[in-house]
């Protein structure tokens, strides 16, 4: 880390907690530990969510796409467009969180 600013670092040490529940997350759903998957994405969330604007933003993937592509695959639909809305509410302008919500628009 010391080849990085002075002025990153305190940023990027602030992602490896989030790093590690979206990760987490993703193999927790993949063993098939819903709850455990559930906790920490809730987790990322909050940590993503306490993150500071930035273009590019900090983190890359926003974890609310995780857990809504989790929740589709659960089959717990209305869950899943309840966390797309509100990703779009955070990024208006994020295409994957659009498609997804269109996907529960169109029968």
């Amino acid at each position: 880390m010391k080849c990085l600013p002075s002025h990153n670092r305190p940023r990027i040490r602030s992602l490896l907690p989030l790093c590690g529940h979206a990760l987490a997350g993703e193999l927790a759903g993949r063993r098939g530990h819903s709850r455990e998957m559930h906790r920490n994405f809730a987790t990322a969330i909050e940590l993503e969510d306490k993150l500071p604007y930035m273009e590019p933003p900090f983190w890359h993937h926003p974890v609310r796409q995780l857990l809504g592509a989790a929740l589709i695959k659960e089959g717990r639909f209305a869950d899943a467009e309840s966390v797309y809305r509100e990703d779009l509410r955070r990024h208006p302008a994020n295409g994957w969180s659009l498609i997804r919500n269109l996907r529960f628009a169109i029968p």
